[in-house]
Order: C-alpha cells, then sequence, then structure tokens
C-alpha cells in the first residue's frame, strides 16, 4: 500500500510538472499501468524501461501512447518472446538501452555491461526489424530526443 502511495505522489508530481515517467516495471499483473493511465501519465509521456513483458503487455503501452525501451536481453539466447515484441513493435515508440551494468548483450555475457555495448542491441533489433543499425540508432535516437523533449541537435550542412 505504501508503495503505491508513494508511486501515485511521484506519477502526480511529474504530471504537475509536465515531465514524462520513466517506469521499470516487472511483475505488477498490470497494476502499474492502471495507475498510469488513472493518472492520465501517458499525456505527459512513460517510457518502459527495460521492457521485458510480452507483446500484448507492449500493446497496451503503445496504445495508450507510450514507449518501451530494449535492454540487452534481445541478444540471449532464451530471449524469444523479447525478439517477438521487437518484431512487432511499431519502430516510432521503440528506445534502446544497455541497462548498465546489468543485462550485458551478447558477445559479452559474463562481464559488467558498459553503454558502449547498446549497439549489439541496436544490430539485434536491425535484424529482427530487417533495417539496418544505422536506421535503427537514427530511429531510436530522435525517439529518445522526442521522449525527453531534447531538440534534434544533427547538423544540416
Amino acid at each position: 500500500d505504501v508503495q503505491r502511495e508513494v508511486f501515485t505522489a511521484q506519477v502526480r508530481l511529474a504530471h504537475q510538472c509536465q515531465l514524462p515517467v520513466v517506469i521499470h516495471d516487472r511483475d505488477s499483473n498490470g497494476e502499474v499501468f492502471q495507475i498510469l493511465s488513472n493518472l492520465s501519465a501517458f499525456e505527459q509521456g512513460v517510457l518502459y524501461h527495460c521492457f521485458c513483458g510480452n507483446i500484448e503487455e507492449m500493446e497496451c503501452i503503445v496504445a495508450a501512447g507510450g514507449f518501451i525501451s530494449i535492454p540487452g536481453i534481445v541478444t540471449f539466447k532464451n530471449a524469444e518472446q523479447m525478439r517477438d515484441v521487437v518484431r512487432a513493435v511499431p519502430i516510432e515508440r521503440l528506445l534502446i538501452e544497455t541497462d548498465s551494468p546489468f543485462l550485458t548483450p551478447a558477445p559479452h555475457r559474463g562481464i559488467q555491461n558498459e553503454p558502449q555495448y547498446v549497439r549489439y542491441v541496436a544490430e539485434k533489433i536491425a535484424s529482427l526489424k530487417n533495417m539496418s543499425a544505422e536506421d535503427v540508432a537514427e530511429v531510436t535516437s530522435n525517439n529518445a530526443m522526442q521522449f525527453f523533449g531534447f531538440k534534434n541537435q544533427k547538423s544540416t550542412s
């Protein structure tokens, strides 16, 4: 009950400050999504960081206007559910991450994760979505800038 109260207060504060919400949701059985929906959090922006859910959960998040971020898990041999999610998620609702220092992507499993390994996540997503890794990097970078309210600093010259 205390967790629910504190979480609700944090989501309300983000809404008052007109800030997006970044969520790490593990095994809440939809309770986090329900709280976010009830508080209209998706209007300000919601990102499910280190998304580990299934296609149905992803579809609910995306339908509400949220984003999901895929970690190095997508490169793991036994992560077929994650790969199914990547195939199904619209690229304009996708971000990528390493979740350093955890969840080190293949081929570096077993050592501490580092931000430089995000390229392996991009490469795996590219292969699953039949895109180049460069295009995945560009689209997901633009998605992140949009979500966090940053202007694209890319030079047009």
